[in-house]
């Protein structure tokens, strides 16, 4: 779970899906890791700046540096559950309907956590799921 660290409002092309306003605070984007490379792999991978986007977190990698990454190494894929969890938080909002969630049913796999709210406890309310 990459936190990324969005100083000013900014509009971001996400390749096919267009251009989008992403607004200042943290965002917050949950995924799995259970392609090549595993968790170190994916962590590595949102750690560096990568030039060809294959992903479209990788669009905002380019814009905004990774403030702090949460992760559980857990045989299950907890994303889609921790994506509806994440949805009901009445502070949180989602900048870009359908962010990493081409392949599933859920609303978004962004997240939006406002400055004001910068201090909410997100992993004690995912550990509680």
């Amino acid at each position: 779970l990459p936190f990324l660290s969005n100083t000013k409002s900014q509009k971001i092309n996400i390749g096919k899906q267009g251009d989008f306003l992403f607004p200042s605070g943290l965002l917050l984007y949950v995924g799995s890791a259970f392609g090549s490379g595993g968790l170190m792999g994916r962590i590595s991978h949102h750690l560096r700046v990568s030039r060809k986007c294959h992903w479209h977190i990788d669009y905002l990698l380019q814009k905004m540096p990774v403030f702090e990454v949460l992760y559980t190494e857990n045989p299950s894929r907890l994303e889609h559950k921790w994506a509806m969890l994440l949805k009901s938080i009445p502070e949180l909002s989602i900048p870009m309907k359908r962010f990493g969630a081409s392949d599933c049913q859920c609303a978004s796999h962004l997240f939006h956590i406002p400055s004001q709210y910068r201090g909410i406890r997100i992993e004690q309310k995912l550990k509680m799921s």
